[in-house]
């Protein structure tokens, strides 16, 4: 970025000694300077070697604009009285969207599809009609294809592919089935000591999650994925419990990821004891999920915000100290360090070859 900066201005000024064109190229200069994306400008510096006598007179091509949106904030001293960012909210369920947007970005919401608008928040998926009718100004909080990471069959799909590419590499998932397509396989699993866990591929909050030892309780039709159930997790407080990341996929093209440093630790809260047939019914005890857990009776809120080691619902902070305190000093920076690397392959699943 700062390369291409530093190398159009001063190729520009070289323009200006040699032809003695000052007020012509000056222009050129200021209206690429001040343009809003003056990456997307291409003037163009002849590539001579310093060494040479005589060069050739660079030429600087016109500086190409930006398609900007209609609703475009104005200079600062103009912003004030100028139109404000249009998002649309007519596909979304959460008020803390339109909150933060109206309140904190003092956007202008509207919840007409059919506008013309700048920002789009939907809690669904992008459709291609949708993608085909957008402008180059407008942005959308979605990437197409991004069901390749959001729905559990087509990522297990993603990940057994990348694992059969490179075995190594992709050794931190257990062996997962996608039914009904490979149910077959799938049952030939189940020797009578051998937990599994179905979920199914397109859900969330614990729905329809169940463990299992008996291969009759497979059916057929049922559109799910299975996976050999982890049956030594770590645990705290003889609770399992989860972490919950926040990942921006910033870009795919370069492929720009970033991680929130702060996160959540859900707890189951039933103690943990190794699976059996007794207990395979108890998802508050398998199962850290909070919509689930959250109807126990033995659930702890956290009403302190100073607190955030305590309760159910934990901070992702309190969780590597914990780690850092029970297992060594460094303990938590190495387990992150990992975690970042399952991050990017996971998301390496879905990007095209």
């Amino acid at each position: 970025f700062f390369f291409f900066f530093f190398q159009a201005e001063d190729g520009i000024r070289d323009v200006e000694r040699s032809r003695g064109l000052g007020d012509v190229y000056k222009r050129q200069e200021e209206t690429l300077l001040k343009s809003e994306n003056f990456l997307a400008s291409e003037p163009h510096v002849s590539p001579e070697d310093d060494s040479s006598d005589e060069k050739e007179i660079p030429q600087v091509k016109p500086v190409t604009q930006p398609i900007k949106s209609p609703h475009s904030p104005k200079p600062k001293e103009l912003r004030k009285k100028g139109p404000k960012l249009l998002l649309c909210v007519a596909n979304t369920k959460y008020e803390v969207v339109k909150y933060v947007g109206r309140k904190l970005f003092k956007f202008q919401l509207t919840k007409d599809e059919e506008a013309d608008w700048d920002l789009c928040w939907q809690d669904n998926s992008v459709k291609p009609l949708q993608l085909a009718r957008m402008r180059p100004y407008k942005k959308v909080n979605h990437f197409p294809g991004m069901y390749n990471l959001s729905r559990k069959d087509y990522l297990a799909k993603n990940l057994m592919l990348m694992r059969k590419a490179l075995p190594e590499e992709y050794e931190f998932f257990p062996r997962t089935w996608v039914l009904p397509a490979e149910c077959k396989d799938f049952i030939k699993q189940f020797d009578g000591e051998s937990t599994f866990i179905l979920k199914p591929d397109a859900s969330c909050q614990g729905r329809g999650i169940f463990l299992t030892r008996r291969a009759e309780d497979v059916k057929p039709d049922l559109n799910c994925i299975g996976q050999k159930y982890l049956s030594e997790p770590y645990l705290i407080d003889g609770l399992k419990f989860d972490m919950r990341l926040y990942v921006l996929l910033f870009g795919c093209n370069p492929l720009r990821i970033f991680i929130y440093n702060e996160g959540l630790v859900r707890f189951a809260t039933e103690p943990y004891k190794k699976p059996s047939q007794k207990n395979l019914s108890k998802l508050v005890m398998h199962l850290t999920n909070y919509a689930i857990n959250k109807h126990s009776d033995k659930f702890i809120f956290n009403n302190d915000k100073n607190k955030q080691d305590c309760g159910h619902k934990r901070s992702l902070t309190s969780l590597w100290q914990y780690i850092d305190r029970c297992e060594g000093e460094g303990s938590a920076a190495k387990i992150r360090q990992q975690i970042e690397s399952l991050v990017i392959k996971t998301i390496c699943t879905a990007q095209p070859v």
